[in-house]
Formats: structure tokens, sequence, C-alpha cells
């Protein structure tokens, strides 16, 4: 779950979306994520707030074959207004 200032919540007036493309190492960690905005204009906090809390996420590796590999996958966070 992202990180906000209370500040900055209350100025979400309508739910916002942030997509977050991870890349997650064979043994779940992820190792890399990067906010997939497609011409939003989302305030910068909340998009650092996604992609701080991304790279805490862990996942069961992806398997090929009898090996475990790195993966790739997007995460979508949403923020709502306050008080929903």
């Amino acid at each position: 779950q992202p990180t906000v200032p209370r500040a900055v919540r209350k100025l979400i007036a309508s739910p916002i979306e942030v997509p977050v493309k991870v890349w997650i190492s064979s043994t779940g960690t992820v190792e890399k994520a990067e906010a997939q905005l497609t011409g939003q204009l989302v305030s910068s906090t909340l998009v650092t707030a996604a992609e701080h809390a991304a790279l805490r996420w862990r996942f069961a590796p992806a398997v090929r074959g009898t090996e475990t590999v790195g993966s790739e996958m997007i995460l979508k966070f949403r923020y709502q207004p306050a008080g929903q």
C-alpha cells in the first residue's frame, strides 16, 4: 500500500490509477519499478509512492520448466478521494 501524506490525499478529487511496471527477479524480489503513465497528469508524489510501494512487493518467482526465471508485470495502484 503506498504511503501518501494526508495533505496530498485531501487533494485527490477523483479516482486515480497509477500503473507501475515491475521487473521481478528469479528469487521473487522486485528489482525495478517504473510508472507507466500515458498522457495522464498525476502528482509526482503519487507516482513516487506507487513506485516505492511496488519495490516492497514479493512474488513467487516465475518458473520455466524446472528453473525459476525473472519476469515482468504491471501493478495498478488506485488512489481514491478522501472519505471513499
